[in-house]
């Protein structure tokens, strides 16, 4: 019985480091997504560039950051470019909106403003002017 039960022990052991190895590349590669999209803020990378950069599949990014936060590798780049747009916007409330576009790599000022109103529930010139 002892044997038994240092076996199990054994073998619980091992499944923890298993477990504790996926969890470490599966942060790496969402720290590498990350870094990738935060290297070219101008920039809007396509999935299947970043993908083949770290030489992983998209359903495989996609899974990896909707464990991490619960969102897709886009919906997460989205989300990192609108609140830089918010704080370039709150901090140079004189620019115009087309040069935060061009920034942050968005196709033209009316679709940057779409995705912003559609995420903070304003206009990015409603969020220039202080309440």
């Amino acid at each position: 019985s002892e044997i038994t039960a240092s076996l199990n022990l054994l073998l619980c052991q091992l499944f923890r480091i298993a477990e504790d190895s996926r969890d470490t590349e599966k942060y790496a590669v969402v720290s590498e997504a990350v870094k990738i999209m935060e290297s070219r803020p101008e920039y809007f990378y396509s999935l299947s560039e970043i993908t083949d950069l770290l030489n992983v599949s998209v359903k495989t990014l996609n899974k990896k950051f909707h464990e991490v936060f619960d969102m897709s590798a886009y919906q997460y780049q989205m989300d990192l470019k609108l609140k830089a747009v918010h704080s370039f916007l709150t901090q140079h409330p004189d620019e115009k909106l087309k040069t935060a576009a061009q920034n942050f790599g968005f196709y033209d000022e009316f679709y940057l403003s779409k995705m912003y109103k559609k995420k903070y529930g304003i206009s990015p010139s409603a969020a220039r002017t202080p309440l």
